[in-house]
């Protein structure tokens, strides 16, 4: 739970047994309290019916009944890596913002915001995790690419500029918070 408060992963390979907490309650909770919409893999002892069904209806991708087999599931981790990608391709829509990765471009109210490349990346990524407090180690990771280097300020200026270009503001639907001596959330308000 820690790991995905802080970082996005391609798949996420999850057991029904885990210490504290079930499989099927971590699901949940990734998908309605983290919103997070990542390619989940049930893999598990527990090969009833019902629980394949439960599991597939709270949200899971795929289902395998260990002992799991190496070359399957390295191929069922590549299709639903595959199936996600290209639904990220096609544009997405955030309110008034669009979001177009094939073009590499972000356009607010039908016109093409001038961004430079970190501030798509930046963008890109505060809007995929709106509503996840993102620190600042993540958002230098994620979008300079473990740069330990950077000063934690370029974050902030990058910010700034985003504020303004993407207008977001309450005034538009939007809050991007800053958490002191943490990071950032972009919080939807409409």
């Amino acid at each position: 739970m820690r790991s995905a408060q802080t970082e996005k992963s391609q798949v996420v390979l999850l057991d029904w047994e885990l210490p504290g907490l079930n499989g099927l309650e971590l699901l949940s909770w990734l998908r309605s309290q983290q919103r997070d919409n990542t390619p989940v893999i049930f893999i598990t002892s527990r090969n009833q019916e019902e629980d394949i069904v439960r599991a597939l209806r709270r949200g899971a991708d795929d289902y395998l009944v260990k002992p799991a087999r190496r070359l399957e599931l390295l191929a069922r981790i590549e299709a639903l890596v595959r199936r996600y990608r290209t639904r990220a391709s096609t544009p997405q829509r955030f309110g008034e913002i669009i979001v177009d990765t094939a073009l590499q471009q972000i356009c607010l109210n039908g016109a093409a915001a001038e961004l430079t490349n970190k501030e798509y990346l930046l963008a890109c990524y505060l809007l995929e995790n709106s509503g996840r407090l993102l620190s600042r180690e993540e958002l230098l990771e994620s979008v300079w690419g473990h740069a330990s280097g950077i000063q934690t300020r370029t974050i902030d200026t990058h910010i700034s500029r985003l504020r303004k270009k993407l207008q977001l503001n309450r005034d538009h639907g939007w809050e991007l918070v800053a958490i002191y001596q943490f990071g950032y959330r972009l919080d939807r308000l409409n």
